[in-house]
């Protein structure tokens, strides 16, 4: 069967995968070290009525960092031009950004958190079959912009 290729997410420009990540922050990935995640669930695992794919990544940070934003995107999907939730436009949120899918509504969700001032777990729900790109910036200051520091190739299986 033909499948035609489609574009990349659209996604910053630059380098993929968390290399940046490791020379600019010390941002060192331990689940995902590679730039392309295949995701998809286990076969015995049946995500019917509404449930969505879950991914856990975690990163050992060397030095402290102060915050994080994280942007999913799918290709199509323009989701960081006008956030809308419940039918209201609203403000994006460092600590989590909880965004809906333009086609069929369904909620993508990127969350962030630490554990034990060390590590940033992320959270990702992935809500159909495709291609995503996950974007993290972060700073270690407030007076400091945000920084991109890294990019993965999410290839998801349902």
């Amino acid at each position: 069967m033909f499948q035609p290729n489609l574009p990349l997410p659209d996604c910053a420009p630059g380098e993929w995968g968390p290399s940046k990540a490791v020379r600019l922050l010390g941002l060192v990935p331990l689940s995902h070290p590679f730039a392309v995640i295949s995701a998809a669930p286990d076969p015995s695992v049946h995500l019917g009525g509404g449930r969505q794919l879950t991914l856990n990544m975690e990163f050992e940070m060397t030095r402290p960092m102060l915050d994080f934003i994280l942007r999913l995107h799918k290709h199509g999907d323009h989701p960081y031009e006008k956030v809308r939730e419940r039918g209201r436009s609203c403000k994006v949120h460092s600590f989590e950004a909880l965004l809906f899918n333009s086609q069929d509504g369904k909620k993508r969700d990127a969350r962030y958190r630490f554990k034990d001032e060390k590590f940033l777990l992320v959270d990702l729900k992935v809500p159909q079959e495709g291609q995503y790109g996950l974007e993290i910036f972060a700073r270690e200051k407030w007076e400091e912009k945000m920084v991109h520091c890294c990019k993965y190739l999410i290839n998801c299986d349902l």
